[in-house]
């Protein structure tokens, strides 16, 4: 007799609940690139991979938040019985609400692993396996069960379904399927179906995906389909699919969601136009922080020297700027505390001067950030500080508690009655410490963006500095009128910058209508 032992949410509630139900983990999910498909691995070494017999994608998209369903079946193909661990690499910030594993008389044991202690799994199965494949997981989140044998000749059949909110830009939502991790496959897959249902609040306008070709259906303004349909196939690429919506010059709308005699929960999401992009943008000051420490070499240093020189191309003639070179020690370019402006002359210094730089020594991570917060910021208009590193400390301070401690202090005393400056951080690798990283950034009102080995770099770094490139509104403050509004986050509104999404969630004690 099959026996199913599964792990589910509530059924029945509404799409809306699902967002509310994302509440803690809305804020991380415009960082790492979503990796979210079942790997089973065998346990022994030398054991070949597990074949797919299928795998069934169903994906509904609704007010950004995605749901997806996943139905596969493993098959051994040998001739001995093999154990296996069932890995699932989460998207940053996902929630898994289901999983269930067809065995035969034996108990479940799941286990959500943090990112530390899933680096710890990825590393050890690659060094007993010689597989360098599973190293692009690192850094996720990752559910991990492990699965009884697997008879000889024999199959398993697993189902998970977990919701993510999906990353806005400029107008275009973007969801990724990472298909490539059909690749531990001993054998092409018999069958490959993904299925996608769009329905948006705004109108939709175009679909279409730049990786696979798709079917595609819109039946009306609101709504959309795509759907994909192999078989006999070995996926080498992540599916990607992108929609656009159209636009007010500052679009919002607010989901709530409150049972009977229980508070509500309500979120709000904001964007500018891309018509406001075209307004002219606001001077700012901007101090570049770049790691050059041992950890750096090779591909990290070039892609970190990369980024900053397309960065200082992108400033504008009325910005101001300074370079920050740190390994064991910390170099600032030029004299003095004084930001120079972004004169032809001082850019093509500072262009040199990236050029000649070579990755050496140790990474001392709070001296550099608080050099950088020393500095003379005009703090009454845009003040950004965009640090470049693998999040490594090495020399010095490298408690990175401590770090963020001091840094977030640093910060908020320079600040004194003016704003702030916001922290971005651009991190290379795929051993990039994104705990620290991502804390540090969102403690200092920024963002993080990662860049991983043999990615497009300037696709992603044009991406990320034309969010710091560009900050149309400034100084932001949520006013809610008529209704008890408790638990706000995040506490400080950040700036909104050309194409960002502003996404504001918390709960209320009435039934009157939200007014934002």
């Amino acid at each position: 007799m099959t026996r199913t032992a599964s792990r589910s949410a509530a059924s029945g509630h509404s799409s809306t609940y699902l967002i509310l139900l994302l509440v803690l983990f809305v804020f991380a999910t415009f960082t790492l690139p979503a990796a979210a498909d079942g790997i089973l691995v065998p346990t022994k070494p030398d054991a070949p991979n597990f074949a797919i017999k299928y795998h069934r994608v169903d994906v509904k998209i609704e007010s950004q938040i995605a749901t997806t369903s996943i139905d596969q079946v493993f098959e051994n193909r040998t001739n001995r019985e093999q154990e296996a661990v069932y890995l699932f690499p989460l998207p940053k910030g996902a929630s898994v609400r289901k999983f269930t594993l067809y065995d035969a008389g034996h108990a479940l044991h799941a286990e959500l692993l943090d990112r530390d202690k899933a680096r710890e799994i990825y590393e050890s199965i690659v060094r007993k396996r010689k597989d360098p494949g599973l190293l692009e997981y690192i850094g996720r989140d990752t559910y991990r069960v492990s699965v009884f044998p697997i008879p000889a000749r024999g199959t398993k059949r697993i189902q998970l379904e977990y919701t993510e909110f999906l990353e806005y830009d400029s107008g275009v939502v973007t969801y990724n399927y990472p298909l490539s991790t059909e690749k531990f496959s001993s054998a092409p897959i018999e069958e490959v179906k993904v299925n996608i249902a769009i329905e948006s609040r705004n109108p939709i306008n175009t679909v279409y995906s730049p990786t696979h070709e798709l079917k595609m259906d819109k039946p009306d303004a609101h709504t959309a389909f795509a759907s994909l349909e192999e078989h006999g196939t070995k996926p080498n690429m992540d599916l990607l699919l992108h929609y656009t919506v159209s636009e007010e010059d500052l679009g919002t709308s607010v989901l709530t969601y409150k049972e009977a005699g229980e508070d509500g929960f309500f979120l709000l999401m904001g964007a500018p136009s891309a018509a406001l992009a075209d307004r002219a943008p606001q001077p700012k000051d901007v101090v570049f922080v770049l790691d050059k420490s041992g950890s750096m070499s090779g591909e990290k240093i070039e892609q970190a020297k990369g980024a900053l020189q397309f960065f200082l191309n992108s400033l504008n003639a009325k910005d101001r700027f300074r370079i920050i070179i740190f390994s064991s020690s910390v170099r600032t370019l030029g004299e003095g505390k004084e930001l120079l402006s972004a004169s032809r002359e001082n850019l093509r210094s500072a262009r040199a001067a990236v050029e000649k730089i070579k990755a050496q020594g140790g990474t001392d991570i709070n001296s550099a950030l608080k050099t950088a917060l020393d500095l003379d910021f005009d703090r009454t208009g845009a003040a950004y500080i965009v640090f470049l590193t693998d999040g490594l400390p090495t020399v010095g301070n490298t408690d990175i508690n401590s770090i963020i401690k001091n840094v977030r202090s640093a910060n908020t005393e320079a600040k004194s009655d003016k704003r702030r400056t916001r922290l971005f951080v651009f991190g290379a690798g795929f051993d990039v410490n994104t705990i620290f990283l991502e804390k540090l950034s969102q403690d200092n009102g920024g963002l993080a963006e990662y860049v991983r080995p043999s990615e497009d770099i300037e696709v992603k770094v044009s991406r990320f500095f034309a969010k710091v490139a560009q900050p149309m509104l400034t100084d932001l403050a949520l006013d809610i009128n008529g209704i008890e509004t408790y638990d706000i986050f995040p506490k400080e509104m950040p700036d909104l910058f050309a194409g960002s999404q502003l996404i504001v969630m918390g709960r209320y004690r009435t039934t009157k209508t939200v007014n934002a």
